[in-house]
């Protein structure tokens, strides 16, 4: 590849980035502009690598969507990789960031604060605008039309934004895209007798013109539709929901936001606007609570959700108490909560909420558990613990006895009953424990069958939500939740349903929770722990499933120094062994496990080294394919000869040495004389390759037979090669001219240039 490629391909990622980098101002570029950066850098480095060994444009822009898929892979989902290659796993990773992105665009106000959907999502629109613009400005070398493609990347930021931009973003965009279409226009200088690729019936002039008046003409359409367009859009992202517009309404109420009584399976939980509800902090860090309830429902008519009682018993001496036995693992959190709005009674608290969160008002506690508090408090403390309990905390049967809070079902369940059944007969087995009968059902609805829905017709529910969450896989927050209750419900687990809030997102120094970030979720009785939360909904709509709900726990060997059980978050294993790799079979066991495990940690590198290795075999191979091809299709002595003297035109060009391809055989004879310094047996076996070919084109019949020729012309290609650098002849074996000239169906005689 030329200098000139290479200025080509760095200008065309500049370009790339600077039409990017406004979108920094619409979502939070902590996130994804590290990932992003990684991702431009590795399409534009994998074509400039591959443009080393062909110009097929198919080719390169398969070979960099491949290496740029592999880069998303490795720094957005690494855990589902199988020695590097993505499994089902991965999929259905990848599936829940994109819902996780999507959900971000709705529901947050710009900047958007980052996430790990939002990070994959930046990335692959990275991936596949830098391989658009490499493909059409360096592979295909019409830069000026590359302009559209980052036209549409900035105006896609500055027509959502919701104000204007700075004016050097535009400025550093199109200086960018100018430097680009210069350099290409400086190179078409530099080679301005020669006839461009494809414009056989032109002359250059006549070529640039044309294309300078399509795209002049595209130009102008684009301009006249976005000026009658854009300015009757409404002053929002492309993202339905994802708005600055003053005009956006908020859930609130004379006496401040407020969270439903109910829960509708039919519509979703609440409104869409982005009014914060609450901020809060960590005054002592650690993670943040996994979600922030409100309200408490269990009774179901089979349309919506309600708490059967709300009389309020008034806090006891000792505040807030868990049900948890005291040997279940914890760990004492505080969370400290400002500019609250919700509007009392209600008041959002984590789950496990002890002792006095509100000294200076007063307060109770309803029939089901949740706090309703007698006055506003705009500013409170709260402790909670977060409880990790183990399996042996966990598989404890509920009795005969039912919970305080377990569900009631105030209509006939049982036409849905059998399809219910079905489904726990898939998913569970009878002597499956009630906290593996939960994990299963939760791993069910997460699972790829399942999608978060923020588009769905409510007027489609029809007469049983339920059925028709089964039948489409498609729900809200509190569709996935009321289903894993009723399969619990089925399954023996007493369930209810929980409301709140999600944690939010991160601003300044603290977290900010929004009206959008309303949620639900079911929760589990186990005798040992109480109520537990489990997470069925998918995807970025969801808080995070907590761990002993999703893999088996065991209790540690031994107390923390505090006194306080810490969560142990699988099972207890030696640091230096890889769980699922086995060592206990003995010595050989553990000798296979070294270099699985090296191949596994290194799989980025040997995957990197073996597209490599790939992409070097190509050209030769093509070249080898190609030579063979030309002489297997030859019938005669004639055609022998003549597929012979294009071998040695084509290795002669590989070592810089250029014979005129329209010239005879003897003039071509004299050139490679006059160009070389060869001694006696070459200079005479120069002469009987053209001699032979020229009676094999001229004369009735030829004396010569193939094989003499053929060690003729190796004779005079090793003398040639002799002459010539190092570097030339290892160039000439990996990146052979006519191996390129296969994919680019061109003649040897057509390129004159290297």
């Amino acid at each position: 590849m030329s200098r000139n490629t290479w200025v080509a391909t760095v200008l065309a990622g500049l370009a790339t980035a600077a039409a990017v980098a406004p979108v920094s101002t619409l979502v939070d570029p902590g996130a994804w502009s590290k990932n992003a950066a990684l991702i431009l850098v590795a399409v534009m480095a994998t074509g400039a690598v591959l443009r080393l060994v062909t110009r097929s444009l198919l080719l390169i822009v398969a070979y960099q969507l491949l290496v740029a898929f592999e880069v998303l892979l490795q720094v957005s989902v690494p855990h589902t990789l199988l020695w590097g290659f993505p499994t089902t796993a991965s999929m259905r990773a990848i599936n829940d960031l994109l819902l996780e992105a999507i959900a971000s665009l709705t529901k947050y106000a710009a900047p958007v604060p980052g996430s790990p959907g939002l990070a994959y999502a930046m990335g692959a629109l990275v991936a596949l605008l830098a391989t658009a613009v490499d493909a059409v400005a360096v592979t295909a070398r019409r830069p000026a039309p590359a302009g559209l493609l980052l036209l549409a990347a900035y105006l896609s930021a500055s027509s959502n934004a919701g104000a204007g931009f700075s004016v050097w973003w535009f400025v550093l965009a199109a200086a960018a895209w100018l430097a680009l279409v210069g350099h290409a226009g400086l190179s078409e200088v530099t080679h301005w007798g020669q006839q461009p690729q494809g414009s056989g019936r032109r002359s250059s002039r006549e070529s640039i013109a044309v294309t300078g008046r399509r795209i002049t003409a595209v130009a102008l359409a684009v301009t006249a539709v976005g000026a009658f367009v854009l300015p009757h859009l409404p002053t929002r992202f492309l993202a339905d929901g994802l708005g600055r517009a003053p005009d956006s309404v908020g859930g609130g109420t004379g006496r401040g936001i407020s969270l439903s009584t109910s829960a509708d399976l039919a519509t979703s939980l609440g409104n869409r606007s982005d009014e914060p509800v609450f901020e809060y902090r960590m005054p002592a860090g650690g993670p943040v609570p996994a979600v922030f309830r409100v309200e408490v429902f269990d009774l179901y008519d089979g349309f919506a959700w309600t708490a059967s009682t709300h009389s309020t018993t008034a806090a006891g001496a000792n505040g807030l108490e868990v049900l948890a036995d005291a040997n279940v693992p914890r760990t004492e959190r505080r969370v400290a909560v400002s500019a609250n709005a919700l509007g009392d009674p209600q008041v959002a608290l984590p789950l496990n909420t002890v002792g006095n969160p509100f000294p200076t008002i007063g307060w109770g506690v309803s029939g089901l558990g949740t706090v309703r508090i007698d006055a506003a408090a705009p500013e409170y403390e709260a402790t909670y613990l977060d409880l990790a309990p183990t399996d042996a905390d966990l598989t404890g049967e509920v009795g005969d006895v039912r919970p305080t809070g377990a569900s009631v079902f105030s209509t006939d369940l049982e036409p849905l009953g059998s399809q219910l059944d079905g489904i726990l007969d898939r998913i569970t087995d009878v002597n499956d424990s009630p906290i593996d009968k939960a994990r299963a059902i939760q791993a069910y609805l997460r699972g790829p069958e399942f999608s978060y829905s923020l588009t769905l017709d409510d007027s489609d529910v029809g007469t049983d939500p339920v059925r028709h969450f089964l039948d489409t896989k498609k729900g809200y927050c509190v569709q996935f939740a009321a289903t894993m209750i009723l399969l619990a419900e089925r399954a023996g687990i007493p369930a209810r349903m929980g409301t709140g809030f999600l944690p939010g997102h991160r601003a300044g120094n603290g977290y900010v929770v929004l009206a959008s970030d309303a949620h639900a979720w079911p929760e589990l009785f186990f005798p040992s722990v109480g109520w537990v939360r489990f997470e069925p909904t998918p995807g970025g709509r969801s808080g995070v499933a907590p761990a002993y709900t999703t893999t088996r726990t065991q209790p540690s060997a031994a107390p923390s120094a505090s006194g306080s059980a810490q969560p142990t978050r699988g099972p207890s294993q030696r640091p230096d062994v890889e769980q699922g790799i086995g060592t206990t079979a003995g010595t050989q066991s553990g000798q296979l496990a070294a270099p699985i495990r090296w191949a596994r940690d290194h799989a980025v590198a040997l995957l990197a080294a073996l597209v490599a290795l790939l992409a070097l075999a190509f050209t030769p191979l093509s070249a080898w394919w190609s030579r063979r091809r030309r002489h297997r299709r030859a019938v005669n002595e004639a055609q022998r000869m003549e597929a012979l003297w294009t071998d040695l035109i084509y290795r002669l060009r590989d070592l810089d040495l250029d014979p005129p391809g329209e010239g005879t055989p003897r003039q071509v004879g004299r050139y490679i004389a006059t160009h070389t310094t060869l001694g006696a047996p070459e200079v005479e076996a120069l002469g009987n390759t053209v001699l032979a070919v020229e009676r094999s084109r001229y004369a009735a019949h030829t004396s010569s037979t193939h094989a003499d020729v053929g060690y003729e012309v190796d004779t005079v290609v090793q003398a040639v090669a002799s002459q010539t650098p190092r570097w030339t002849r290892v160039r000439a074996r990996l990146r052979p001219l006519e191996g390129i000239d296969t994919w680019r169906r061109r003649s040897p005689r057509e390129d004159q240039s290297r």
